[in-house]
């Protein structure tokens, strides 16, 4: 590139140049949802780029004796005893739950039409199926796999065994 060249732009903010002695202005935008920009083409100042949700997982320590559960969520067991998690009443493809053992056992209930599947076993359909940890300390993530009130989850990481109704 030249030095020392007019540049005649007609364009404001940010410039790139393609090597060819042509400049194009440019703005950053946010591609996806929970992305925000603000002075995307730097003319009022430097862009700023800022993520909201699902920039991580949110953690609930579960001292309790129950515990509703929410999607894309984490939940520490720390009751004396067990705690009785509850399967939120519907899901989308993909949510997650996380469940990580620290005191007492867990045991995961399911509202009518629900099922869980560990490996290749899976809990009795509806109110009455279940799975419950044997151990302190075991751990499990549910991933759903058919969305919908019918809610199916899959246990994708699982720490210890875990009995299954």
């Amino acid at each position: 590139m030249a030095t020392q060249n007019a540049i005649n732009l007609n364009a404001t903010g940010m410039t790139a140049y393609d090597g060819n002695g042509t400049f194009f202005g440019r703005t950053i935008t946010a591609g996806n949802a929970g992305i925000t920009i603000t002075n995307g083409n730097g003319v009022s100042g430097n862009p700023t780029i800022s993520v909201t949700g699902g920039g991580g997982v949110a953690w609930t320590d579960v001292t309790g004796a129950t515990q509703t559960l929410a999607t894309n969520n984490g939940y520490v067991t720390d009751h004396s005893t067990t705690v009785t998690y509850t399967l939120p009443a519907s899901a989308n493809l993909g949510d997650a739950i996380y469940i990580v053992g620290k005191l007492g056992l867990a045991t995961v209930a399911q509202n009518a039409n629900q099922q869980i599947l560990l490996s290749s076993s899976s809990s009795t359909v509806g109110a009455g199926g279940s799975i419950t940890a044997t151990n302190v300390g075991d751990c499990i993530t549910l991933i759903c796999i058919t969305s919908g009130a019918s809610t199916v989850w899959r246990a994708n990481d699982v720490v210890g065994n875990w009995t299954i109704v």
